[in-house]
C-alpha cells in the first residue's frame, strides 16, 4: 500500500455545483483530483500535467466537449495524448453518442453522475486503480480504517420539503450532511443565478442564435443542479427549455420561462424556512464590516484560506440589512466554492458601497 502510485485525474466542467459534487465524492480516496472549468482551462492543464483519466463535460460555453477533445488529441505539448477521456452529458440520445464514439472518447457517462459509476469506469480504464478504490488488508479483508464515516453525519433529519426527492438527491452524496451543505450553497446563490438567467433571457433575439445559444447553456446547468438535489419537476422544465433553445423554438421558451422562473422561486421559498436564520444578531457597524472585509481579502491575496474560512465564519454569524445580506451571502458562496478572485472582486465592490 506504502508503494502505490497515487491517481491522478481531471474533472472538467463548467457548472460549479457539479465540479464540486465530483470532488466531494472523490475526496476521501487516495486520489489527486484537478479540476478545470473550461475547455481552454482543460488544454491548459493536459499540457502541464499528466493525468490517469480526464472526465469531461460535453455541453461548455465557448469550447465545448468535444472540441476540447479533439483540441487535444492534435496539440503537440498535450502530457495526456494516451489518456482515457470520459465524456459526461446529460444528453443521452443516440445522435450524442454517435457524436461522442465517433470523437474518440474513451467513455461515457450520463448526468447526474454516481459514485459506483465513476467507480466502474476507473476500474475499466485505469490499472492498478482498484487497490485505491477498494483498499484491503492482508488478509483479504476490507479494512475499515481506510472507511471514513460521520457517524453524526448520518443521524441527520432532512426536512419533508415539497418538490425535493432526498432518497433521490443522496445517491449522488456520500451523507446528508454533505448533501444538505450543497443544498445550504444553492440556495445561497439563488438571486445571483436566477438574475444571470433573467438576464439571458431578455437579451434573447429571434434572429441572433448565439443568444439563444446563451440561454441553452444557462438553463442546462440549472437543469443539472436540480436533478442532483432530486428536484424533478426543476430539473425537466429546464430540459424542455434546453431542448427548445436547441432547437431555435423561442416562442416555446416565452411561454415556458415565466413558468419556470415562478416554480424556482416557490421551490426557493420552501428551502427559505430551513436556511434562513433569523435568530442572528445585526450587524449595522460600517467600521467593523470594512475591517472584517479588509482582513478577509488580505488573506485570499496571501492565499492563507484556513484565516480566510475563519473570518468568513465570523462574518457569517451577523445578519445584515437587506443589500448587504445579498452581497455578503453571494462572497461566502464564493469562498466555499474556492473562487478567490470572485471573491477578491465580490470584496472590493462592497467595500465601495461602504465607502
Amino acid at each position: 500500500m506504502a508503494d502505490r502510485i497515487t491517481k491522478k485525474l481531471l474533472v472538467v466542467d463548467d457548472n460549479d455545483m457539479n465540479r464540486m459534487v465530483f470532488m466531494a465524492a472523490l475526496a476521501d480516496l487516495d486520489l489527486v483530483v484537478d479540476e478545470a472549468s473550461s475547455g481552454a482551462q482543460c488544454i491548459e492543464m493536459a499540457c502541464d500535467k499528466y493525468y490517469d483519466m480526464i472526465f469531461m463535460d460535453i455541453m461548455m460555453p465557448g469550447m465545448n466537449g468535444i472540441d476540447t477533445y479533439k483540441n487535444l488529441q492534435s496539440n503537440a505539448d498535450n502530457k495526456c495524448v494516451n489518456t482515457p477521456v470520459v465524456a459526461l452529458t446529460a444528453d443521452g440520445s443516440d445522435d450524442m453518442r454517435k457524436q461522442i464514439d465517433d470523437a474518440g472518447f474513451a467513455d461515457f457517462l450520463g448526468k447526474p453522475v454516481f459514485f459506483d459509476d465513476i467507480c466502474d469506469v476507473m476500474r475499466k480504464h485505469i490499472p492498478g486503480i482498484d487497490d485505491i478504490l477498494s483498499p484491503e488488508v492482508s488478509d483479504g479483508e476490507i479494512d475499515e480504517s481506510q472507511l471514513t464515516v460521520d457517524d453524526e453525519a448520518e443521524d441527520i433529519i432532512l426536512p419533508d420539503i415539497d418538490g425535493f426527492d432526498w432518497e433521490a438527491a443522496q445517491t449522488h452524496f456520500k451523507n446528508p450532511q454533505v448533501l444538505w451543505e450543497f443544498v445550504r450553497n444553492f440556495y445561497k446563490s439563488y438571486k445571483s443565478t436566477a438574475a444571470r438567467i433573467q438576464k439571458a433571457y431578455d437579451s434573447i433575439d429571434d434572429t441572433d442564435g448565439n443568444s439563444v445559444n446563451t440561454y441553452r447553456i444557462e438553463v442546462h446547468a440549472l437543469k443539472s443542479n436540480a436533478a442532483l438535489f432530486g428536484n424533478e419537476v426543476l430539473s425537466d422544465m429546464n430540459r424542455q427549455l434546453e431542448e427548445a433553445a436547441g432547437n431555435g423554438d423561442v416562442s416555446f421558451i416565452r411561454r415556458m420561462h415565466p413558468v419556470m422562473m415562478d416554480e424556482w422561486e416557490r421551490c426557493m421559498l420552501s428551502l427559505s424556512e430551513y436556511l434562513t436564520e433569523s435568530n442572528k444578531e445585526l450587524m449595522s457597524d460600517a467600521g467593523w464590516i470594512f475591517s472584517m472585509l479588509s482582513m478577509l481579502k488580505m488573506a485570499l491575496e496571501e492565499m492563507d484560506y484556513d484565516k480566510a474560512d475563519a473570518i468568513m465564519k465570523d462574518i457569517m454569524a451577523y445578519s445584515y440589512d437587506e443589500k448587504f445580506a445579498r452581497d455578503i451571502n453571494e462572497l461566502d458562496v464564493l469562498i466555499s466554492n474556492l473562487e478567490n478572485v470572485a471573491a477578491i472582486t465580490q470584496i472590493d465592490n462592497i467595500l465601495m458601497g461602504l465607502e
